[in-house]
């Protein structure tokens, strides 16, 4: 069928900028590519030709689509499809490649057509061969229920599809899809270090912008032609998926019959399964062939979840453990005292500051112990803000016994620094003297901590921009070790390897920002309008001032004073051993810096804010939504 008046693709044109260019060839592959759109999907030349006739073509209400990208189970959904469509005949599936069942939508249009000389006598190669160098648009037959494939965005297909077909979309790991696409490209070409891959695949150069292909579909979830799946749900339940797709299709069958399909579409009988395992490549040119005879020639690897952990590192040495179902990042010290800390007493008096590190805690856990007692300026500047509020979890990690002891004969002969120590170094629960309003400072999770806390006790959050968290932290770590460039620190940081996994960590608190005793707090607020907030944080606590003292307390929270404020900055290193006091003078000590929102700015290169925005803008995104998975 040839379209006769085509309607003009929306979505522009332009080649890979330099900078995306020249990744590609740093990884070996010096591809022609085009980005296409507002959402900048990465395209062969081929898409360009033929952008306008693949927008056009026409949609029929008894289409069937399963779109994806490419290596998220596509075969594995088309296979289950078509069988489902076609009443379970296996015999004829077994006889005919997939391919030529269910057509992959753009194939034709990567341009094979010296297949067609290679195979002149072979009649059945030779039919399967034109059938799937066939563009879609220039078929004079279709079956009745047309099945097609598809790894285009949604966007760049007709924008009908979605309200006329039906369509499936299956997203999957996308560190699983980047280890299985890694295993897929070997089958062709030397891959580069995975790590290297990685930052190609991340960015969208391969297989495409993940998280914004992924979204197209995810917002149109509801509707009734849709059905947006997991991979990991597919392999968990193999037989509950052929019934939840059955259904969708509006296909009823018998158990026996979904049973036999259930076998049919296990791992291992399919990976047999001649007409689906390397169906494209048994077509390919025989040079092509050849190749992969050296490489190895398996299009359906292992269908497993979580082969990623083969190829990724964590680039960082030491022991780190995962901590409960959204996988907190923890040094062996949680581990160690974790029931202590979940069980650790809760008072209704109790005022708890929580937040990820670097994020303006010691602003305003100076903020609140003030308010919380009566503004004693001159009790605050003699004793140290890590002994009036202790860092609940501190006491944990910080030092062994070994270093205890060290630290405490060090400092023998100085009372006062001793009475510190002594102070920081004491386990939250096995102190026997409490204040009566005792205030706490906590980076762990809420998870994490008491569950009675957010219920008994008060609890402030604060959060910030993760950009200049990321910057704050960044510099806060150069004060002890060297630090990688910033493109690589972002990386671990945006993976929760730093001081955890960020939007989890905010959202445990986002989620009961509306109890009575919970205040959810933005560090940019905070900086934008001290005086309101310091208003805010004393209705929440209950306390009532003159506009003199609040005045008093705004001027003392200022960031020039408070970078003076020897019992607010360098807290805790102040009282390290003296060989790192030692190592820390060749290098910045500023625990307080600038207190700036946008601080990000002096590290982020165009190419990282590009990704943390994406990152971002999709973290946000799917929390509104209720998150992907």
């Amino acid at each position: 069928m040839v379209v006769k008046t085509l309607r003009k693709n929306p979505n522009e044109v332009r080649p890979l900028p330099e900078e995306l260019s020249n990744i590609m060839k740093k990884a070996g592959k010096p591809w022609e590519l085009y980005q296409v759109g507002p959402k900048n999907y990465v395209r062969w030349p081929n898409y360009i030709k033929y952008k306008d006739e693949i927008y056009n073509f026409p949609i029929r209400k008894n289409d069937v689509w399963i779109n994806t990208l490419g290596r998220s189970g596509t075969t594995l959904m088309t296979e289950m499809v078509w069988q489902i469509c076609n009443n379970m005949d296996f015999e004829k599936g077994f006889e005919k490649p997939l391919i030529e069942r269910v057509p992959f939508f753009e194939y034709a249009t990567f341009g094979k057509k010296k297949l067609l000389k290679e195979n002149e006598n072979d009649p059945k190669r030779l039919e399967t061969v034109k059938h799937m160098l066939t563009l879609e648009w220039e078929r004079s037959e279709y079956p009745e229920t047309r099945v097609y494939k598809s790894h285009l965005p949604l966007s760049l297909l007709p924008p009908e599809l979605a309200k006329e077909a039906r369509l499936i979309y299956v997203v999957r790991n996308p560190k699983d899809m980047a280890a299985s696409a890694y295993h897929f490209g070997q089958m062709y070409f030397d891959q580069p270090p995975f790590e290297q891959y990685w930052d190609t695949f991340e960015r969208g150069l391969i297989w495409g912008t993940f998280f914004e292909q992924a979204k197209e579909a995810w917002d149109i979830r509801h509707q009734e032609n849709v059905l947006f799946m997991f991979y990991e749900d597919i392999v968990k339940d193999m037989r509950s998926t052929i019934l939840k797709v059955c259904k969708f299709l509006g296909k009823t069958y018998t158990d026996s019959e979904i049973d036999k399909l259930t076998e049919h579409m296990h791992i291992d009988n399919f990976r047999k399964n001649a007409s689906v395992n390397k169906n494209y490549f048994d077509y390919d040119s025989k040079e092509e062939r050849a190749k992969r005879t050296l490489r190895g020639n398996n299009f359906i690897r292992q269908g497993k979840v979580d082969t990623y952990k083969e190829l990724f590192t964590t680039g960082k040495p030491g022991e780190f453990y995962q901590i409960g179902p959204k996988n907190y990042i923890c040094l062996p010290n949680y581990e160690k005292y974790k029931d202590e800390i979940y069980n650790f007493p809760i008072r209704k008096n109790d005022v708890w500051i929580n937040t990820l590190g670097r994020s303006g805690t010691t602003l305003m856990t100076e903020m609140v112990w003030q308010i919380c007692n009566d503004m004693d300026f001159e009790k605050g500047f003699e004793k140290p803000l890590i002994e009036r509020v202790p860092y609940f979890e501190y006491a944990t990690f910080r030092f062994n016994e070994e270093k205890k002891e060290k630290l405490l004969k060090e400092n023998a002969n100085d009372p006062k620094r001793l009475e510190t120590i002594k102070s920081f170094l004491t386990l939250e629960w096995e102190k026997t003297e409490y204040p009566e309003t005792r205030v706490y400072k906590s980076h762990l999770a809420l998870s994490l901590l008491p569950p009675e806390l957010a219920k008994e006790a008060r609890v402030i959050y604060v959060v910030r921009n993760p950009k200049d968290t990321a910057v704050s932290a960044y510099h806060f770590g150069q004060m002890f070790v060297d630090q990688p460039p910033f493109e690589q620190y972002w990386d671990i940081f945006e993976r929760g390897l730093i001081w955890g996994t960020f939007f989890e960590h905010a959202k445990e608190a986002w989620d009961i920002r509306h109890q009575e005793n919970v205040l959810f707090v933005f560090y940019e607020d905070i900086v934008k309008d001290m005086r309101s907030t310091i208003l805010k944080v004393c209705k929440f606590l209950g306390k009532t001032y003159t506009d003199s003292e609040i005045d008093k307390l705004a001027e003392h929270m200022h960031i020039d004073n408070f970078k003076k404020n020897t019992s607010v900055n360098g807290i805790y290193f102040d009282y390290d051993l003296k060989e790192e006091r030692a190592k820390r003078e060749t290098r910045s000590s500023n625990f307080i810096r600038q207190g700036k929102v946008d601080a990000y700015k002096e590290l982020f290169t165009s190419g990282v804010e590009e990704r943390a925005d994406k990152w971002i803008s999709i973290e946000i995104t799917l929390l509104i939504n209720n998150k992907i998975k």
